[in-house]
C-alpha cells in the first residue's frame, strides 16, 4: 500500500488512522510520504530558531481551526504530540522506484533535484 499522507486534520479518526499506516509502515507493509498536514504538524511543533516563543511555521486562525482537532486529540504539547511529530518527520516527501514515482501534490523535477541535500536517508 502507498499513502500520499494527509493523515491528520480530518475527523473522527485521525489518531487511528495514523496507527494503523504507521504500523503498516513500520511492519513494511506500505509506504507513508507526508502530506501538508503532517508538514504544517511539524512546522506547528517546531519553534522558529531565531525566536523559541515563535513557531517555524506560524499559522493564522484560519490554519489553527484547521490544525485543531490535531491537537486536541493528540494534547498539544503531550508525549504522544511529539512522538507523532518525531514520526512525520521521518515520512518520506516522495516515494520512487524505477516504475512509479508518489508525491502528495505535484512532481516537478526541478524542485525534486534541489531537495536531497537538506534530507536524511528517512
Amino acid at each position: 500500500m502507498i499513502s500520499v499522507g494527509d493523515l491528520i486534520d480530518h475527523e473522527p479518526e485521525q489518531l487511528e488512522t495514523v496507527e494503523i499506516l504507521r504500523r503498516m509502515h513500520d511492519g513494511g507493509f506500505a509506504h507513508v510520504t507526508i502530506g501538508n498536514h503532517e508538514h504544517n504538524a511539524i512546522g506547528w511543533s517546531l519553534t522558529d530558531p531565531a525566536d523559541s516563543a515563535k513557531p517555524l511555521r506560524p499559522y493564522s486562525a484560519k490554519k489553527r481551526k484547521q490544525h485543531e482537532a490535531f491537537l486536541t486529540a493528540v494534547d498539544e504539547g503531550s508525549p504522544l504530540h511529539h512522538e507523532l511529530v518525531s514520526w512525520f518527520m521521518t515520512l518520506p516527501l516522495w516515494y520512487e522506484n524505477p516504475k512509479l514515482r508518489v508525491i502528495h501534490a505535484c512532481w516537478y523535477p526541478r524542485e525534486i533535484a534541489i531537495v536531497p541535500p537538506y534530507v536524511d536517508e528517512h
